[in-house]
């Protein structure tokens, strides 16, 4: 809902729910919406593995689970590796990738637009040292969606010499990402 400037009120004017809901209803309901655009999608239930390859995109992460979804940003039915926020403005996009241990090659992710743009690189780090359990990996990016029909996607691509799980619920903790509205224009 757009922002209305306040009207200045007059003495003796006739109040009426039209100018009530213009003037107070709907920008209240403005502010509100500022905060009401969240999403917290993680790998509930099983790993998921990510193929041995340098070539982007590399593997999109399928997000089993919201924990929270404000504002109806995720579906688990359609398409659930996207995230289409659906409101022009900044977000904040964080999480935290879990992979199984493995010393060699490195591992790297990015969030893609649209499935065609590699939008921002996250990280890109070297293998574990031996006798770690997992690799926990968090990462934080801001971002500015431009469009309403825009969607962001997780991909990651690792080296290893072998396929490597992306852990779901594991110890030290699990791979998730949060996606949240910061300021709409």
């Amino acid at each position: 809902m757009a922002w209305t400037a306040p009207r200045t009120w007059a003495t003796g004017e006739t109040i009426t729910a039209a100018l009530l809901n213009t003037h107070v209803r709907d920008n209240e309901l403005s502010l509100r919406g500022m905060h009401d655009k969240a999403v917290y999608v993680l790998l509930d239930a099983t790993d998921v593995t990510i193929a041995n390859s340098t070539v982007e995109p590399g593997t999109v992460v399928p997000w089993q689970a919201a924990w929270w979804n404000i504002g109806g940003m995720w579906s688990s039915a359609a398409n659930p590796s996207r995230i289409t926020p659906g409101e022009v403005g900044y977000y904040s996009a964080a999480g935290i990738v879990v992979l199984a241990d493995n010393t060699s090659g490195t591992r790297a992710g990015a969030l893609w637009r649209d499935g065609t743009t590699n939008a921002k690189s996250i990280f890109k780090v070297a293998g574990l040292d031996a006798g770690m359990l997992n690799q926990t990996i968090p990462w934080h990016w801001e971002l500015f969606v431009s469009a309403t029909t825009q969607y962001w996607e997780l991909y990651l691509r690792q080296n290893t010499g072998a396929a490597l799980d992306l852990r779901s619920r594991t110890i030290p903790g699990l791979t998730q990402m949060t996606f949240r509205l910061l300021g709409s224009t």
